[in-house]
């Protein structure tokens, strides 16, 4: 494909209407405090309908990363009511050109990217899908939603301990760093990252980035 790929992510928090308002509100917030983190790196984003929200990435192999990223920072999040509404977002990744970028006003682009984003979202099963991916290669796509299907059901498992862990590693924490982070030991990082089966979405990272990188030669 001779056009530049683009990656864009729409997404929206998972049972947002369920929660009371308090809850909403800090949830909401999550939300704002991981995007703005990753804005650092490149994501711009905008946030609509309250728990709603749009990204576009100028580097479509980081986008799945990016998107466990946002996963397992609001899986980590703790309500302080009792609320027993598990934390998570439901994130459609599109790959493909953009043809028109508005970067104040996200929702007003247009292009593959997002046309291959935003529907996904909509099709999404809202009990069981949290994360696909659609690019124009149909053996891609293929290849991805089976793997999409299994990553889901290892994130399903995660306590929030252990998605708080994953979030620092793919951020670029070291276990001696995340460990002091979060003032525990090494060891202790290192069995979470085992008992979250960190090495087994990894590979997937991987073949994720090796996928798109090739579809874009």
């Amino acid at each position: 494909m001779s056009k530049r790929l683009f990656a864009a992510l729409t997404g929206d928090l998972t049972d947002y209407s369920k929660l009371e308002e308090e809850d909403r509100i800090n949830y909401v917030n999550c939300l704002r405090e991981i995007l703005s983190i990753l804005k650092e790196r490149g994501l711009i984003y905008q946030i609509f309908r309250g728990d709603s929200f749009q990204a576009v990435l100028p580097s479509p192999g980081d986008a799945l990363s990016t998107a466990l990223i946002i996963r397992a920072y609001i899986i980590s999040r703790k309500f302080d009511s009792k609320s027993k509404i598990r934390p998570d977002v439901r994130i459609a990744i599109g790959v493909g050109g953009i043809d028109h970028y508005n970067e104040e006003n996200i929702s007003s682009s247009d292009g593959e990217a997002f046309r291959n984003s935003g529907p996904e979202l909509d099709r999404m099963d809202k009990k069981r899908q949290k994360t696909v991916i659609k690019t124009n290669f149909p053996e891609v796509n293929r290849e991805l939603k089976t793997e999409c299907a299994l990553l889901d059901a290892v994130i399903s498992k995660w306590t929030s301990n252990q998605a708080e862990v994953v979030y620092y590693t793919l951020s670029g924490k070291n276990q001696t760093e995340t460990a002091k982070i979060l003032n525990i030991s090494q060891s202790n990082v290192s069995s979470k990252l085992n008992s979250a089966n960190f090495d087994s979405f990894k590979v997937m990272i991987e073949r994720y980035r090796e996928l798109i990188d090739g579809a874009e030669q």
